[in-house]
């Protein structure tokens, strides 16, 4: 939760910091017909969600996490499954007991049928996923009112049919005025391009980053 710059506060409501995993379950739906996801629904048993350990916020103003290096999953065991096909089952992290996220307040059929947007979707067993990119995208100098496009390139090993996703959707605000979206496109099966479009309309000055996470899932 610290590597995505975040579009909502925690709910002070109540002062909850400890965070949980939630599951989402779908009845119907699959990506590999691509029939939508329906009939979809919170869950916090064990066969949809991990339990996590020691994972508080500092505060609730922030979500920054009061000791990220202490926080974990209590175990990686998933149960079996019943339901829709691939592609629909996935994993959020919240506040206990409130349904807002990082990103904003949905319901579990939008996340379901947002791909990895916000949420993170378990693999198939015995497949891995990797992405090679460099670590940053540098616009370098710019004026105040200006428009930016600057691409990096790297591999990916995630099956014949790769998807590529950026976690929270692509656009990040940099600063008051600043702003940039991130597309990706796959070249063949092994290759990424990553581009930042960065747009400064009385853009503040000064130095201006924020940080975006890059998934890379099979179809």
């Amino acid at each position: 939760m610290t590597d995505v710059l975040p579009l909502t506060q925690p709910v002070a409501a109540g002062s909850v910091t400890q965070l949980e995993a939630l599951g989402i379950h779908c009845e119907s739906g699959s990506s590999l017909t691509g029939k939508p996801f329906s009939k979809c629904r919170f869950t916090k048993d064990t066969i949809h969600a991990p339990t996590l350990v020691n994972c508080r916020l500092k505060s609730v103003k922030s979500w920054e996490l009061k000791d990220p290096g202490a926080c974990a999953l209590s175990s990686l065991a998933w149960g079996g499954h019943g339901g829709a096909g691939p592609g629909g089952e996935c994993v959020l992290f919240v506040q206990k007991g409130k349904l807002t996220t990082i990103y904003g307040t949905f319901s579990a059929d939008s996340i379901a049928n947002s791909g990895s947007s916000f949420c993170q979707k378990p693999l198939p067993p015995d497949v891995t996923c990797e992405i090679n990119l460099p670590s940053i995208i540098d616009h370098g100098v710019i004026e105040p009112n200006a428009h930016s496009v600057v691409s990096i390139s790297g591999s990916v090993d995630c099956g014949g049919k790769p998807v590529l996703t950026i976690l929270g959707g692509g656009k990040v605000p940099l600063a008051p005025g600043v702003t940039t979206v991130l597309t990706s496109q796959m070249i063949e099966t092994d290759f990424v391009v990553l581009t930042s479009t960065l747009d400064a309309i009385n853009g503040t000055p000064g130095g201006h980053s924020a940080s975006a996470v890059v998934i890379a899932s099979p179809y």
